[in-house]
């Protein structure tokens, strides 16, 4: 039932242009493959919201599944196979977000 209620609230999230530039400043950031890290992490940030029952997606929305929509992305992993996503990438996420510079 949840999860019904957060789909039909979901294309009533709002997605503000602010938060549209910080997934390509992340996706830019994270060198993440392709053209489409900072769609995913925007549609997965609205999809959050919309569970949490928020009514505009925020820079603490793009924190929680930024790993969910670039780890697959980065060169460095698809190359070496290495861990996927670290602390250290997600305080790299918080320093880009908290800086707000995008």
């Amino acid at each position: 039932e949840h999860i019904e209620q957060a789909r039909e609230r979901l294309y009533h999230v709002e997605l503000p242009e602010k938060t549209v530039r910080a997934c390509v400043a992340v996706a830019k950031e994270f060198q993440a493959e392709g053209h489409r890290g900072d769609y995913i992490m925007a549609l997965a940030a609205r999809a959050f919201a919309a569970l949490q029952g928020k009514k505009a997606v925020t820079t603490d929305h793009l924190k929680r599944v930024a790993a969910l929509a670039l780890q697959h992305r980065r060169p460095a992993v698809l190359q070496s196979g290495r861990e996927m996503w670290t602390t250290e990438d997600d305080q790299k996420i918080a320093e880009i977000l908290d800086n707000g510079t995008y």
